[in-house]
């Protein structure tokens, strides 16, 4: 058992500790509040009386205004518990002969109470806006999406007229053109939520609502001193009219005005980001090995590995459901269930004192002599994918999927499940191929952004969300006979429900021989030169970038085809191209 995060506690935990609002220890030096200092020249011992005591930049107890919603706490669990690693081993080893031994290991690394990250520490930001467990809200931004009128926005934007429309409105409440101005209609044609609402991102809305939304109208409070802009105060709006004497929202709508609190959507109001910190992440390792070695047996050696492992974890931070953490535990980006590797040389029966021309000597036999071949053989199955659909929960989803965030709904289990293994098939008419088929699948509009969806209505101000281009959601489509679209395989989920795609794809998997071939020529009994030729991916063989195929993509990337790999990439991490690569080298040996 391993315990601790190494370096990862000074540059995380006592950088936090030590900056609290409030605890602040760099004074402020303002020449400026010294009238009786001389400022031409350098300071002196004999300032110090002048310029102390200095007033720190952060009184200690200080109280953060409320307007100012820039300010990021960052606070650790009162139970934060050191994180730790379970190691676990257990090996056995056979010696088969003289000259063959064979390994059978049990490795298995099991990650607790994690919160070490690139960032020194994962967090929880409480902050988050509470929008689809503010069943008040959710309703209201479904209706609005729907195309209706939700009576929480006509309270929530009486007397404004919102930023970013693109045709003439009014104030929410009055009558423009004998059409009474509802905050619904507003949203959806503003600039600042159509795109959202459409594709039915509620926490970007949420946010928008909450700090983003800068508006001056008149009969607001004034802005406070020292701060730019008035932001977040679109839920102090009902307040200020009702401090100012009003009780409905306008003329046009006589409902009673609504003062709402801060905290209606996020927890902290006066803060931009509240991160809690505690060890949430975990990850469990087990593996089964076996390796077989042949020691040097008449030129030749060999040594082969055989790894079976499987990789589950939840990371520590960025989950799905804040609330739901669990549903996110499933095999990281990185996860490879079968690993083969081997290595050999052989040395060529050939030459003097060898199984073929034993009896050569001379130029002869030092030109047959000390030939030697090597090969390096590796395979592996492909990472584990999923399908990625529409941002429709707190997490904003993953390309590289470390966590199973905003999966896709897979609606026709039965078109698809014959496919989940993959087989790549290389088009000849270009530099890309297809995993699971060519001419199998389509991309088609998602239902919710299809006619007669949920956002294809037509308002009181004849607004149409899907008819304006703002609904981009795509789903994935069976290819019927003559290039038809058949029946939906993925779509997205509907805001606030998890997909059910799970992780049940894998990319591609990986092979690659690559080979050398060695001479030795023996000058003399001190000296020696080697030529060596090397050959990487002796066959040719493509290797499909890391992300290839894009089913690790969302299905609403434009352009994408389900299952195509876009490039042949290169082999693994390096440098190396994907084609044929020879080097030779010629080396003196003394």
């Amino acid at each position: 058992m391993t315990y601790g995060i190494g370096s990862r506690f000074s540059t995380a935990i006592e950088n936090l500790i030590g900056n609290v609002p409030g605890a602040a220890t760099a004074p402020a030096l303002a020449l400026a509040n010294f009238p009786n200092l001389i400022t031409n020249r350098a300071l002196q011992l004999s300032d110090l009386p002048t310029i102390t005591p200095v007033t720190p930049l952060t009184k200690p107890g200080a109280t953060l205004p409320i307007y100012d919603r820039t300010q990021t706490v960052t606070a650790y669990d009162p139970n934060f518990k050191t994180p730790y690693t379970e190691t676990l081993a257990f090996s056995m080893t056979r010696q088969v002969s003289r000259t063959v031994t064979l390994d059978l290991k049990y490795d298995g690394t099991l990650g607790r109470r994690r919160a070490d990250t690139t960032s020194g520490a994962a967090a929880l930001n409480v902050n988050l806006p509470n929008v689809y467990y503010n069943k008040e809200l959710f309703e209201a931004l479904e209706t609005t999406r729907a195309g209706g009128t939700a009576p929480l926005f006509d309270q929530m934007f009486a007397g404004l007229t919102l930023p970013g429309l693109t045709a003439a409105y009014g104030p929410v409440g009055t009558v423009v053109n004998t059409v009474v101005q509802h905050g619904s209609a507003q949203m959806r044609r503003s600039t600042n939520f159509s795109s959202d609402l459409a594709t039915g991102n509620y926490q970007n809305i949420a946010n928008t609502l909450n700090s983003s939304l800068t508006l001056v109208p008149a009969g607001l409070e004034p802005t406070p001193a020292g701060l730019n802009g008035v932001n977040g105060r679109v839920l102090r709006n009902g307040c200020d009219r009702i401090a100012a004497g009003l009780t409905t929202i306008g003329p046009g709508i006589p409902s009673p005005l609504r003062c709402f609190p801060e905290n209606y959507i996020s927890a902290n109001p006066q803060l931009a980001t509240a991160n809690y910190v505690g060890g949430y992440g975990k990850a469990n390792y087990h593996s089964m090995q076996a390796q077989i070695t042949l020691r040097p047996t008449a030129g030749l050696s060999l040594q082969s590995t055989y790894i079976f492992a499987r990789t589950l974890g939840l990371v520590p931070q960025g989950w799905t459901d804040p609330l739901n953490r669990n549903a996110d535990y499933a095999p990281p980006y990185q996860d490879v269930r079968h690993d083969f590797r081997t290595n050999g040389t052989f040395e060529l029966p050939i030459g003097p004192g060898k199984l073929f021309l034993p009896q050569s000597t001379g130029l002869g036999g030092r030109l047959l002599e000390h030939w030697q071949t090597g090969f390096i053989f590796n395979v592996s199955s492909g990472n584990p994918r999923t399908v990625i659909g529409a941002h429709t929960m707190y997490a904003t989803g993953n390309q590289n999927l470390d966590a199973g965030q905003n999966r896709a709904d897979l609606v026709a289990p039965q078109l698809f499940s014959a496919n989940t293994k993959g087989h790549v098939v290389w088009d000849p008419a270009g530099n890309h191929g297809f995993f699971y088929g060519k001419d199998k699948f389509l991309t088609v509009p998602d239902q919710q952004c299809a006619a007669g969806g949920v956002t294809d209505h037509q308002d009181e101000m004849g607004f149409n969300l899907m008819n304006s281009g703002f609904c981009t959601l795509q789903s994935i489509a069976a290819q019927g006979s003559g290039g038809s679209a058949g029946p939906v395989i993925f779509q997205n989920p509907f805001p606030g429900h998890h997909g059910n795609m799970p992780f049940g794809l894998n990319a591609p998997g990986q092979y690659r021989f690559d080979a050398n071939l060695s001479k030795r020529f023996k000058l003399n009994e001190t000296k020696s030169i080697q030529f060596r030729l090397d050959a990487l991916n002796v066959f040719n063989h493509p290797g499909p970038g890391d992300q290839q195929p894009r089913t690790g993509q969302s299905i609403n990337t434009p352009g994408v085809i389900f299952g195509q790999i876009i490039d042949k990439g290169v082999l693994g991490s390096g440098a190396n191209p994907q084609m044929r690569y020879l080097t030779a080298q010629l080396r003196l040996d003394f």
